[in-house]
């Protein structure tokens, strides 16, 4: 039996380590790899943001809705409640709380099957964008359509 000494071998990659590091095996990130990913990404939020805008001001169905929605709750909530004023001052925040929150779920449900009864949520979804613009999209519209009925009813509600 003989024993086989190694051979002396030389480093593949003079100056490098021989075992890389395992972040190495990853490829770059999409933002690094084409900059105007980014860009895109927000081109294609602000025309969901605004084509929302434009279908509201067109139709005028979803701020109405939530309005007469939030109305109906305000009224609903002082008449059952009927507190003097120390005790309104205390319930107010949750009241209103209520109110919108009921107004942009109704909101967004109303967005969104007003989308589906144009057949233009398929469109969207076959578009070639990111679904989560999509979702931020019509986030953010919705929350402008709140901002709105929000500043209609804290007025009506300190009355």
């Amino acid at each position: 039996m003989s024993l086989v000494t190694p051979s002396p071998v030389a480093h593949p990659r003079p100056g490098r380590p021989l075992y890389p590091s395992p972040l190495a095996a990853l490829p770059p990130s999409p933002a690094t790899r084409h900059p105007s990913l980014l860009a895109d990404y927000f081109r294609s939020l602000r025309a969901i943001v605004w084509k929302d805008l434009a279908a509201e001001l067109r139709s005028k169905e979803l701020i109405s809705t939530m309005l007469v929605f939030s109305l109906l709750v305000v009224l609903i909530f002082n008449f059952a409640l009927e507190l003097d004023r120390n005790a309104r001052e205390n319930v107010a925040a949750g009241v209103l709380w209520v109110t919108f929150t009921f107004a942009g779920t109704l909101g967004m449900n109303r967005s969104l099957s007003m989308e589906k009864d144009r057949g233009s949520l398929d469109g969207l979804l076959l578009a070639p964008v990111d679904r989560s613009a999509l979702f931020f999209g019509k986030m953010i519209g919705n929350v402008i359509f709140m901002a709105v009925v929000e500043i209609a009813i804290v007025p009506v509600f300190t009355v």
